[in-house]
């Protein structure tokens, strides 16, 4: 049986806090259903460091290359809730084709380049996005 590791966050932002930022991408990754070899193509990341941090065995530190990446992908999870609300709304649009994107969202998110693409699409679509 797997144990679960939680997080404490009791002040900071994903942009500056280590344990912000790890919680955030944690909550996206897991949000979006991302399994860890998908964490881990986003993040630029090995295999082992996305198993570490979605077990709760490593942080994410904001001012890295991996902090970068994982930055964006918490911007998309925020611009996806301020845009849909509910992660029910997420998934259905995640799967659907976005003739926008000439692809299915959830396809883009298996690249690091394909995330940046869904962030500048969806923070184009935010009413008040949190970034």
């Amino acid at each position: 049986m797997a144990t679960a590791h939680v997080l404490d966050v009791s002040q900071g932002t994903p942009r500056v806090s280590a344990a912000a930022l790890t919680l955030a991408t944690v909550q996206a990754a897991r949000g979006f259903g991302l399994r860890a070899h998908d964490v881990a193509a986003l993040l630029g990341s090995e295999a082992v460091v996305a198993d570490e941090l979605l077990a709760g065995e490593r942080m994410i530190a904001p001012e890295s290359e991996v902090g970068a990446r994982a930055v964006m992908l918490v911007r998309l999870h925020r611009a996806l809730g301020d845009v849909f609300g509910s992660i029910e709304q997420v998934r259905s649009w995640l799967a659907r084709r976005e003739p926008a994107l000439d692809a299915r969202p959830i396809e883009l998110l298996h690249s690091p380049e394909g995330l940046d693409r869904l962030v500048v699409h969806m923070e184009g679509r935010c009413k008040d996005c949190l970034w």
